[in-house]
């Protein structure tokens, strides 16, 4: 139990330490004009690859979808009940 406190600890501590030097290669990149702008082209070549991939996905997701479409659908139960008429007779209203 001490044991697994101890490497949750020097774990703690060691992603503190990741993070700090993160945030200070973050500012570093801010700093320097042609990393950032390099930084920024990159980012929109990364959105663009993603985007491609999230369109391959769609496109098997809908094709998997049109092929769960195609199956016959399992027979519906019959109801005992008769369903109401969407066409109410007014006339036949009145008598009742």
């Amino acid at each position: 139990m001490a044991q697994e406190a101890a490497i949750v600890a020097e774990e703690r501590k060691w992603a503190a330490e990741s993070d700090v030097r993160t945030l200070t290669e973050a500012e570093a990149i801010k700093k320097t004009p042609s990393r950032l702008k390099a930084a920024k082209t990159a980012a929109v070549r990364m959105v663009r690859e993603e985007q491609e991939k999230m369109n391959a996905m769609n496109k098997i997701a809908s094709t998997s979808s049109k092929e769960v479409k195609t199956k016959k659908p399992a027979p519906k139960e019959k109801s005992k009940s008769k369903p109401m008429s969407s066409k109410i007779d007014p006339a036949a209203m009145v008598r009742m």
